[in-house]
């Protein structure tokens, strides 16, 4: 089974399926959720299989600042 092509969430460019980081701007193109291991895009909030949170350290400081 072929997988699709990622579109990358900061520049749009297309990149081959597993790639971890664009090959045009270099960022991200997917995290691992932390409950369940599934590969999710950069840019989501939560997980596309079990629902848990993608937020990050970095995310929850700053939204904790922010306050």
């Amino acid at each position: 089974m072929d997988l699709a092509p990622v579109a990358c969430s900061t520049c749009g460019t297309p990149n081959e399926a597993g790639r971890k980081f664009c090959a045009e701007c270099g960022s991200k193109l997917g995290v691992a959720c932390a409950a369940c291991g599934t590969i999710n895009p950069a840019s989501v909030k939560f997980c596309g299989e079990c629902g848990a949170t993608m937020r990050t350290d970095a995310a929850a400081a700053l939204e904790e600042a922010l306050r």
